[in-house]
């Protein structure tokens, strides 16, 4: 995802508050300061995954397998936990606000539906 007008400290922040929620199992896969924007604001390109695929917080596949990312419910989390009017764009959503209603969208195909807010064990 990409970031916008958040500060490196304030992305960190972020992340320390969805790990209050979700048992210090999130972490930054990827987290790279971008080009600032002509207005001089930060940008960073982040991506979320988790320590244990087993723990709370990780995604799981339309037919169940465990995998090594980072949930919607952490996304959601993580999103709503940055400063207002920071941009969030996402591939395949339109931009992101905190405070946003949260997009759902089927993960899985047409003959086994899945929504992606549904692929976890988060128990949200």
């Amino acid at each position: 995802m990409i970031i916008k007008g958040a500060t490196k400290e304030e992305v960190e922040n972020a992340l320390a508050k969805v790990n209050s929620e979700f048992d210090n199992n999130v972490r930054f896969k990827t987290f790279k300061e971008l080009k600032p924007t002509r207005a001089h604001e930060p940008v960073f390109s982040v991506t979320l995954t988790v320590h244990s695929s087993k723990a709370k917080g990780a995604r799981r596949t339309y037919d169940g397998h465990r995998l090594a990312a980072a949930c919607w419910h952490v996304h959601g989390t993580f999103f709503d936990s940055l400063p207002e009017g920071t941009q969030i764009r996402v591939s395949r959503m339109k931009p992101i606000r905190p405070g946003d209603t949260w997009q759902d969208w089927n993960a899985g195909s047409q003959a086994r539906p899945a929504f992606i807010s549904e692929l976890c064990d988060c128990g949200l």
